[in-house]
């Protein structure tokens, strides 16, 4: 180890931290030890959030535990997704370009809050026409029990 690497190791995990990943994990703990140099014991990952236990046993923080999918599951999410895509692509092929942008009502945030285009873009909330499409938070639980009813029904 040479003191220059030394002394930019606080530097690259303060930059690991601030990019830190927040999405869907594989639910596969041998992967976060390949793609994690910084995993050590009873320490927080700067790149996902994990932790390793002093028993060196990988735990997922507390308020992530609903990001981990299996690879069943995640097989479910992509297959849902394509379908979704579908749907949509053979919407706007027919000519249905309906205007109803996400509003997230956990954090109350618009699809459009910064968007460039939102001056030309004719939506108008206040007419009825125009309408937000609603996003409501979900549990895993609730998300995989609503695309297996999705499925079987």
């Amino acid at each position: 180890m040479t003191l220059l690497w030394i002394l930019k190791k606080p530097v690259k995990n303060e930059r690991l931290k601030r990019y830190k990943y927040d999405g869907l994990f594989a639910d596969e703990p041998e992967v976060f030890e390949a793609f994690d140099e910084t995993l050590n014991k009873s320490q927080y990952s700067s790149v996902f959030p994990i932790q390793m236990d002093k028993n060196e046993q990988l735990k997922k923080s507390a308020k992530s535990k609903e990001k981990f999918y299996t690879a069943e599951e995640m097989n479910v999410l992509m297959a849902h997704n394509r379908k979704k895509l579908k749907e949509a692509a053979e919407r706007i092929l027919s000519g249905e370009i309906k205007m109803n942008p996400s509003y997230k009502m956990k954090d109350k945030r618009r699809a459009t809050q910064y968007s460039p285009f939102h001056s030309i873009s004719a939506f108008d909330p206040m007419l009825e026409e125009n309408d937000y499409y609603r996003i409501h938070p979900l549990s895993k639980e609730e998300i995989m029990k609503r695309l297996k009813e999705e499925n079987d029904g």
